[in-house]
This record gives structure tokens, sequence and C-alpha cells, in this order.
């Protein structure tokens, strides 16, 4: 794995215990729950989660980040994550933020010449990923109410996410670079970093989540049998 990865998935994981402190007021029952109850306390968790403001930042954070220590961002793990973990137009602001300053970076510090070929491939790739955002923040309602569906439905995302987007741009790379395509190990590279870093935001969103449900179970216990209500 390249030192560009690891240092990505250390930093995401700093950016997410941040974020869970800033998210320590989030109010959710113990754990000594009906079925019912406990999926109702996941999505009462995660609807909060997702209405701070802090998670959207950390999310652009990470993707500057991935933007100054890869050649490009994997703008396809972020837009698939963002959808996962944000409602709609947030999941494609954030998207087109992200897209954005890797845009930046590359004219800047890499000095990728700005013309019609790269103009062209910044608008499939930016067009490519608020569609992965937009597809995978519409997640079914299983996706908010445990942590198996929330996981669930994070590896479908990861993976339907890669082959639209790469899908798409392999399609068009032979239209726009005079009839090449992209090679087997381009793709798998590409697949391993999608993979180290959209595992890394679904880790660092995990944590938060299990954090939260840690320090207010701690807080309020949950009371024992024939105990008076309050």
């Amino acid at each position: 794995m390249r030192l560009g990865h690891v240092l990505g998935a250390v930093s995401i994981s700093t950016i997410s215990l941040r974020i869970v402190n800033r998210c320590s007021e989030v109010q959710v029952i113990g754990s000594n729950q009906a079925p019912q109850q406990k999926a109702a306390s996941f999505e009462a968790a995660f609807h909060q989660l997702e209405s701070n403001r802090w998670l959207p930042l950390g999310l652009i954070a990470a993707g500057t980040l991935s933007s100054v220590v890869t050649p490009h961002a994997p703008l396809a793990a972020f837009a698939a994550m963002g959808g996962v973990m944000l409602r709609p137009r947030r999941a494609m602001a954030v998207a087109s933020l992200i897209w954005l300053i890797d845009q930046v970076t590359g004219l800047v510090l890499r000095g990728y010449p700005l013309e019609q070929l790269s103009m062209t491939w910044a608008a499939v790739m930016g067009g490519g990923a608020l569609a992965v955002s937009l597809l995978f923040s519409q997640g079914p309602g299983f996706c908010r109410r445990s942590w198996g569906g929330h996981a669930l439905w994070s590896l479908l995302a990861l993976t339907g996410a890669f082959l639209l987007y790469q899908g798409t741009i392999a399609m068009v790379y032979p239209v726009i670079v005079d009839g090449h395509s992209l090679g087997a190990e381009v793709i798998g590279g590409l697949l391993r970093q999608q993979l180290a870093w959209g595992g890394a935001l679904a880790a660092g969103h995990a944590l938060c989540l299990r954090s939260i449900f840690g320090s207010t179970t701690s807080a309020r216990p949950a009371k024992s049998p024939g105990e008076p209500g309050l």
C-alpha cells in the first residue's frame, strides 16, 4: 500500500476523533432495549450525526488531504461515502467541493496544463462524482436502522460507485485519448485506492457512531427491571 494511502487512513481517523468530540451532545437510549427500540435509537443517532456540521467539514478536510498526498483524489470513494453519511443536498455539495479542491490542487501544486483535454476530464470526473453522491444518498431504510444494514449499504455504495464512476471513465477514455484503453493494472490500482480511502471513511464514521453510543450509555444507564419510571 502506498504511503499516501496510509497517511490518509491515519489522518481520517484523527479527523473522526475530532468529530466525535463535537458530537458528544447526541442523546441515545441505552443498549438494553427491544429490537424496535434499538432500531429507533440507531436511527436517531444517525440522524443527529448527519445533521452535524462537522461531518461534512471532516469529509472535505479528508478530501483535501487526499488531493495533496495522491495524484488525484479518489472522488468515487468520497462521493459514495458522502452519499451514505449525508442527505442528498449536503452529499452533492461535499462531492462538488472535493472535486473543485482536487482540480485546483492539480493546477497549482502539480502544474497540470489548463487545456481542452484536462478540462474535458475534469468535467467527466465532476459529473461522475455528482452522479455517485446523488445515487447513494438515496439509501434504503435499513441502512439507517442497524449496524448491519449500515455496513451492508456502505459496502454496496463503495462497490457500486467504483463500477459506475470508473466504468464511465473507461468508456469515455478511448474516445478522448485517441483510441487507447485503460489497462488492468491501472484499474486495479484505482480499485485499491478506492477501497483504502473509502474503507477509512467508513471506519471513521462507524467510530463516531460507536463513541456516541458508548458515551451516552455510560451517562444514562438503562433502568433495572421493576424500577419506577421518572
